[in-house]
């Protein structure tokens, strides 16, 4: 009898599923691997190793809550065979996008040809961009009607960025803005993920000067208002909490909070304005995929990156 099995990208969308009677076995992929180094072989020992050492680092998540949070999910792969099929529930943002690639080449290391769907939230009329765990019990059950069968060209499509986004040259990303795909967003998602690299005038990336243009244009009287904000309105990344508390911390010396509201530094200014660089001062550790962050520049008139 075939048997289907369910990969979300969160908690909140496995809960709803399964409370909805949608999913029966539900693969739950509780990573973030738009950020830190990956390898292109998924689950490998590099790939742990990587990963494992990058969250613990960064995030101070152990080893342990990593084998028994997502490790533990991928062995759920292996009750299934050939004659079953996968259905993967695709947000519209970068973290979701490159969440599925690393599925998607986990599935593919299987060597069983599933049969592989995606659900996407284009499939909505007056969606907005809202994330599949926002949803109704009767969206979701309309998304798993109108699920998309991935072809051959789809999914020889994605390994190809799952590739690029693995190696050390983001440059071999830009070609692949105007091919087509059953992937809706992946345009945009590539775009954005080129954005976040630091811009060839302030040094600053596209997600950090959002953050600076928040604090100029709103009252924010707290961290924990900005965090809001910086979650609402963040675009095509997808970040969690964890993600923005890192990246505000960074950007302290652009923002004053002694204040009734925050207020830009004179730093912060000249950033946003983009009258001075702060590459330098801004410059660490920073990996995406197979590269450094601080090893090339985004140029916006140009919508293109420069490799130093």
């Amino acid at each position: 009898m075939k048997k289907t099995l369910h990969i979300t990208n969160g908690d909140s969308c496995s809960e709803k599923l399964k409370n909805f009677g949608l999913a029966k076995h539900i693969l739950t992929w509780r990573e973030m691997m738009c950020e830190g180094a990956i390898s292109y072989e998924v689950a490998t020992t590099d790939f742990i190793k990587l990963r494992k050492e990058f969250l613990k680092r960064t995030y101070q998540i152990s080893y342990k809550n990593y084998e028994e949070n997502f490790l533990s999910q991928l062995e759920k792969i292996k009750h299934f065979n050939k004659n079953d099929e996968i259905i993967i529930w695709l947000d519209f943002d970068l973290f979701s996008y490159i969440n599925m690639l690393a599925a998607l080449q986990f599935i593919r290391q299987q060597q069983n040809n599933f049969k592989i769907y995606i659900t996407t939230i284009s499939q909505l009329e007056n969606s907005n961009l809202r994330a599949i765990s926002s949803l109704d019990e009767n969206e979701l059950q309309l998304l798993f009607d109108k699920k998309i069968e991935l072809n051959d060209d789809d999914l020889d499509f994605a390994d190809s960025i799952w590739q690029y986004y693995c190696g050390n040259n983001p440059l071999k990303l830009k070609p692949e803005l105007n091919k087509s795909s059953n992937f809706t967003f992946v345009s945009s998602c590539i775009r954005a993920h080129l954005e976040r690299f630091p811009n060839i005038k302030s040094g600053l990336n596209v997600i950090e000067l959002n953050i600076l243009k928040l604090i100029k244009n709103n009252q924010i009287i707290s961290q924990k208002q900005l965090l809001g904000y910086a979650l609402q309105y963040q675009g095509y990344y997808g970040y969690n909490a964890l993600q923005y508390v890192k990246i505000i911390k960074k950007l302290k010396p652009f923002f004053n909070e002694n204040s009734k509201f925050f207020k830009l530094t004179e730093n912060g200014i000249l950033a946003l304005e983009e009258k001075q660089n702060f590459y330098r001062d801004l410059q660490d550790d920073t990996i995406y995929g197979g590269v450094s962050k601080y090893n090339f520049l985004y140029n916006p008139e140009e919508q293109s990156l420069l490799k130093l």
